[in-house]
């Protein structure tokens, strides 16, 4: 049996539903291609946006007149002198000498440790029986020899002596002299003098024991002046010289990097080790201060500034407006209204700023706020400094003094 046939009239109605859409599609997108082929290429393109500027706050840079390069150590405070007071002759210890500059009711009583001596004032008293007899024995043969001398000097102008007699006269005056002026000083050293003034700080020995010659019976501590020590970097010694004057603290806080207080102490420097220590590479440094009124302590920490030099025409920037890179550091400038980087050698710190030895010149306009959010090139517009947020500075290793 022969399938039925399709008219051709469908059949063309069949095939123009299928190609109508399809054709629809082509003819479109032949309309985009020849409108893009007909605008301008520029109108085609997005205008682009422009960069709004970057809020800054700016410091015009100064050159300052005077800038003191200052280095800040602690030092200890020493005794300017230590005297240990010995025996120079034996002998059993009497007594102690009686005080002097004491509150009332203290005088008259024995020395003790703590108490305040004058040079030259007695201190300890020795016993002096044997030294005592030794001394009459002496001046009693200085006297007979004397008297025997006499004797000779007249024998001999009436004749009846001789020369010789008359040379051994005078030779046993001699000898009988020295003895007697070694028997008096032995005597006279009984008794023990303060060699300086200053505290008694300690008696090792006590009353009724005997002491041999060289014993320790006394150590003195001068007072009215003392030394603070400080241990100086090798790089900065050089700066330093004897007769130099700098500014003790005698308190240790800080604020803001600097010493808190008034350097109402000046120091001397008095002595520089001529040898450094090989292992922490400083030098020993000495300045002496006038401690009369005992505001030093031996053995207290204190805060010492040294003055190395004072430099001329030094500009400072603050802390905060330095960027620390892989190799240096680098500022920005507001260039005519735009950001330009300028690389910077630094010096020495001084609070929140730092010395500038390289990349900057009086009058630049440091961007001290807003500078990490720049590149070079950049516009920027300068506000007041309450209106931005200031930002806390990336850390900074200074590279020292130059």
């Amino acid at each position: 049996m022969e399938p039925p046939t399709i008219p051709k009239k469908r059949l063309a109605r069949r095939v123009i539903r299928r190609l109508v859409p399809a054709l629809v599609v082509l003819a479109a997108a032949g309309g985009v291609a020849l409108l893009a082929i007909a605008l301008p290429e520029k109108s085609r393109q997005a205008p682009p946006a422009e960069t709004p500027p970057v809020n800054v706050v700016v410091e015009v840079v100064h050159a300052l007149g005077e800038l003191p390069d200052v280095l800040e150590l602690n030092g200890t405070v020493e005794p300017y002198l230590v005297v240990k007071v010995a025996a120079e002759v034996p002998g059993r210890i009497e007594r102690y000498a009686d005080r002097r500059h004491v509150p009332a009711g203290a005088v008259g009583q024995p020395l003790a440790e703590g108490d305040t001596v004058e040079a030259n004032a007695p201190l300890v008293y020795l016993n002096t029986e044997l030294l005592q007899a030794e001394y009459d024995r002496a001046k009693a043969k200085l006297l007979y020899d004397r008297n025997e001398l006499r004797r000779f000097l007249d024998a001999v102008e009436r004749g009846v002596a001789t020369a010789t007699e008359l040379d051994g006269a005078q030779t046993a005056l001699a000898v009988s002299e020295a003895t007697f002026a070694a028997s008096k000083a032995q005597l006279d050293r009984a008794v023990i003098y303060a060699p300086i003034g200053g505290i008694l700080n300690k008696l090792p020995a006590k009353v009724g024991e005997y002491v041999k010659a060289g014993d320790p019976v006394a150590e003195l501590v001068q007072s009215d002046k003392v030394k603070v020590v400080v241990d100086v970097p090798e790089l900065d010694v050089h700066y330093l010289k004897v007769a130099d004057t700098h500014d003790v603290f005698d308190k240790l806080g800080r604020s803001s990097g600097r010493v808190t207080g008034e350097a109402n102490m000046a120091g001397e420097i008095t002595y520089i080790d001529a040898l450094a220590d090989k292992l922490a590479h400083t030098t020993r440094v000495e300045l002496t201060v006038d401690n009369r009124d005992r505001r030093l302590r031996n053995g207290q920490i204190v805060s010492v500034r040294l003055t190395r030099r004072v430099l001329k025409d030094a500009i400072t920037i603050p802390l905060k407006a330095v960027i620390a890179q892989e190799q240096g550091y680098q500022v920005f400038v507001n260039e005519g209204g735009k950001a330009a980087e300028h690389d910077v050698k630094l010096g020495f710190l001084t609070g929140h700023r730092v010395l500038v030895t390289d990349g900057l010149r009086p009058g630049d306009r440091l961007i001290t706020d807003g500078h990490r959010f720049v590149s070079p090139g950049q516009k920027v517009a300068e506000r007041d400094p309450n209106m931005l947020a200031s930002e806390p500075a990336a850390p900074l290793i200074s590279e020292g003094p130059k």
